[in-house]
């Protein structure tokens, strides 16, 4: 019977793993957050399939990312036609029922990989596992993350080469609850100049926001209208009935504005928005106030006021628009005066968005 030789290279030089003394306790802890908080995703979990090309493990913590029951990882060996067999010196050993835990980043393929300086078992293991359990009770809570949130988003878009270096208007933080019960936020950033902004939704995972979406708008958040020009932007969530069967669903509200190029229109803009599936869902886009203008001595423009209520019983909210006519006299003290006009305006959603009812 013959028999074939499998031959392992003997690797050049050893898998180096950052610069941080073991000794020191609390660099070793902060390495290691900074490590959770960079990598694509991080688990624990027990070998319970091993081969010479994969590895399959049954999650038993969820530390970053989704995972399912189990996870099948390469070991990163490559076998050669000649009877060798190459291994990056980083690429991690398992044994068959040991437990790790693991940090995943992800290739330059879009691949999934762990490398040695990822992997802990045993006692290391066990003392990373309580610095994350400790790290999860002491995160502190989402609204309160809020102008971290903002600057990683705002990184986040120099990063992708949507903005460079632009100064923002304003921006908003909205702590949201997705329909699995995880927590989220939502943000909303205006740019000054060209009217432009961007609606995310997201999670904070280790003090880090991580956008799942990212949307580009023609509108500034960061400015209402020039009746009132804000710095802030105006928004907020609301509750409203979608589909009877699920019950009352958390919608954002978020005003902004809509630049023409000239001092004397300039569209308040309205937006309802359904998040919470980890995604961003136009219900419903509005004027909030349009045909800003000036007429002689006074300036006239509309202005229009939302109500949310199941105008035909059948469990469903509708979005019922009231229209004013307002007007502004050009003079010290004048007071706002408005008419409404009739009829007003009702929306019907049909399974995805708001439409006017003809």
């Amino acid at each position: 019977m013959l028999g074939v030789l499998l031959a392992w290279p003997k690797p050049a030089q050893a898998c180096v793993c950052g610069m941080v003394s073991p000794s020191d306790t609390a660099a070793v802890r902060s390495d290691f957050l900074e490590t959770i908080s960079e990598a694509d995703k991080a688990f624990a979990g027990r070998v319970y399939s091993l081969d010479n090309l994969r590895v399959t493990f049954r999650v038993v913590d969820a530390w970053k990312g989704d995972f399912g029951a189990s996870v099948t990882l390469p070991t990163g060996r490559e076998f050669h036609d000649n009877g060798t067999v190459s291994e990056d010196t980083c690429d991690p050993e398992f044994e068959l029922h040991r437990s790790y835990l693991i940090v995943l980043h992800r290739n330059p393929a879009g691949l999934l990989k762990a490398s040695k300086c990822g992997v802990w078992a045993g006692v290391d293991m066990r003392a990373r596992v309580q610095w994350l359990e400790k790290w999860r009770r002491d995160l502190p809570g989402i609204t309160a993350a809020r102008e971290q949130a903002i600057g990683h988003a705002l990184r986040e878009l120099e990063r992708r080469g949507l903005e460079s270096g632009s100064s923002h208007d304003a921006a908003i933080h909205l702590p949201v609850r997705f329909r699995d019960g995880e927590e989220g936020l939502f943000i909303a950033i205006g740019f000054s100049g060209a009217a432009r902004g961007y609606s995310m939704i997201g999670r904070v995972v280790f003090g880090r926001f991580e956008p799942f979406e990212i949307r580009r708008d023609d509108v500034d958040w960061g400015v209402f209208s020039l009746r009132g020009e804000r710095r802030t932007v105006n928004g907020g969530t609301m509750k409203m009935i979608l589909d009877p069967r699920v019950g009352p669903e958390e919608v954002v509200m978020i005003q902004g504005a809509v630049h023409r190029g000239t001092d004397d229109d300039e569209e308040g803009h309205l937006e309802l928005l359904r998040v919470n599936q980890r995604r961003i869902e136009v219900l419903f886009k509005g004027a909030a106030a349009d045909g800003f203008v000036g007429a002689s001595q006074a300036r006239l423009w509309t202005e229009h006021s939302f109500d949310m209520i199941d105008t035909d019983r059948d469990g469903v909210d509708e979005i019922v628009v009231t229209q004013s006519d307002c007007s502004l006299e050009e003079k010290e003290g004048a007071s706002k005066r408005c008419r409404v006009r009739q009829p007003k305006l009702v929306h019907h959603f049909n399974g995805k968005s708001f439409v006017l009812t003809k």
